[in-house]
């Protein structure tokens, strides 16, 4: 079961289990037509953010794919997009339902449908205060050492040990990564209910990662938005990077 802490303001349906590369369509009605873009913003932000593998979950794939492109319709308040090869965590769709728990203060959210092909019997998404929103979980076999001294009081820092010298290229794109991570953070895809989204907050310290021989260092304060989500999500990114750009021996977070 995956449910949001937040009463929602507008019907949300999903297909039920797991996504290991069916096509998927993704419905959003709004009630008033999206003339800043706010819909379709929330939307690339999302996928962007599947692509750095932050939504892999741990049942999920370490290597996520999340190919979506917009649908012509009829009316400028019936926006649908098509996912090809989704590999992503079904929780995944919490953190879209936050994105757009967001825009609804500026464009009303009618109805967001997100339907596996030949699915016919999607489910509602479970939405209580006394729930507790569940976000996609780290990988179950992290290619890494993780060592999470689980600190307290908004402040993070990571510490990631390579196997060699951060190439300049791995560099740009581990930094092009954490920032789709912060622009999620702030725009509610890890909110804490009953924080609302748009209150959500992260702030880092410098501009990208200090780098040096073997060692990286990154850190974050103020953290405003769900620990554990959002933490998971970033270990999931270095668990892509370390995949697909450059190999991680240790992670700490302290």
């Amino acid at each position: 079961m995956i449910a949001t802490g937040y009463n929602l303001p507008f019907r949300f349906t999903h297909s039920d289990g797991p996504l290991s590369g069916q096509p998927v369509a993704i419905r959003i009605r709004t009630g008033a037509q999206d003339t800043d873009g706010r819909v379709v913003g929330a939307m690339r932000l999302f996928a962007r953010l599947a692509m750095t593998g932050a939504l892999g979950g741990d049942h999920a794939s370490p290597q996520p794919s999340f190919r979506i492109a917009m649908q012509p319709t009829s009316s400028d308040q019936d926006l649908r997009f098509q996912v090809e090869n989704c590999r992503i965590a079904a929780e995944a769709w919490v953190v879209l339902c936050h994105l757009l728990l967001k825009v609804h203060q500026s464009v009303p959210i009618m109805a967001v449908d997100v339907l596996v092909q030949g699915d016919t019997a999607p489910v509602p998404l479970m939405a209580s205060a006394e729930l507790k929103s569940t976000y996609p979980g780290v990988a179950l076999m992290l290619p890494f050492v993780l060592d999470d001294l689980e600190p307290e009081g908004g402040g993070y820092s990571f510490f990631i040990t390579l196997k060699s010298p951060l190439a300049p290229d791995n560099e740009a794109t581990l930094n092009a990564a954490l920032e789709v991570w912060l622009q999620a953070v702030l725009n509610g895809g890890y909110a804490l209910a009953p924080l609302d989204p748009a209150a959500c907050y992260v702030e880092p310290y410098g501009e990208g990662v200090d780098a040096y021989e073997t060692t990286i260092e990154w850190a974050v304060f103020k953290l405003r938005a769900d620990p554990a989500g959002a933490i998971n999500g970033l270990v999931n990114q270095l668990a892509r990077f370390h995949f697909r750009c450059q190999s991680i021996h240790a992670l700490e977070i302290g």
